[in-house]
């Protein structure tokens, strides 16, 4: 039998979203909390969409320290040496100072930037990444 074109056809199931494997971390220091702003969200968690780490100052100099809270494995996906890497854009050193724990030093800046480094790691047992963003605004 033909079906007739006014026939409503089944609907399409969803498609399942994967699950993004996070890692998870929290400031340990910030040398200057009234100025750099540090935040750890994601835009739209109901979608499956990753959190990411942002780091947001004007043209205020200073400190962040973040640790990776569930992985003992990260590396910056950058390439660094001797376990540092500048981020040249919005002027910001980043040193791996031990297995989870980073060190940002925003340096000062000329005009404003934004730059995305990339932090991944495993996490029981599967690959996983954190986006990290430093915002650095020149008035």
């Amino acid at each position: 039998m033909v079906a007739a074109c006014d026939d409503d056809p089944e609907p399409m199931p969803a498609p399942e979203r994967p699950q993004v494997d996070l890692l998870d971390w929290e400031v340990v220091s910030n040398s200057n909390p009234d100025k750099i702003m540090t935040r750890y969200s994601s835009p739209d968690p109901g979608c499956g969409v990753p959190k990411s780490f942002e780091i947001a100052t004007e043209e205020d100099e200073g400190r962040v320290v973040v640790r990776c809270t569930n992985s003992d494995d990260v590396s910056m996906g950058a390439v660094a040496y001797e376990g540092k890497y500048t981020m040249g854009e919005v002027r910001c050193l980043v040193t791996q100072l031990d297995a989870n724990t980073f060190e940002f030093v925003l340096l000062p800046i000329e005009e404003s930037a934004i730059q995305k480094l990339e932090i991944m790691g495993t996490c029981e047992g599967k690959r996983a990444k954190t986006s990290f963003f430093v915002h650095r605004c020149k008035n």
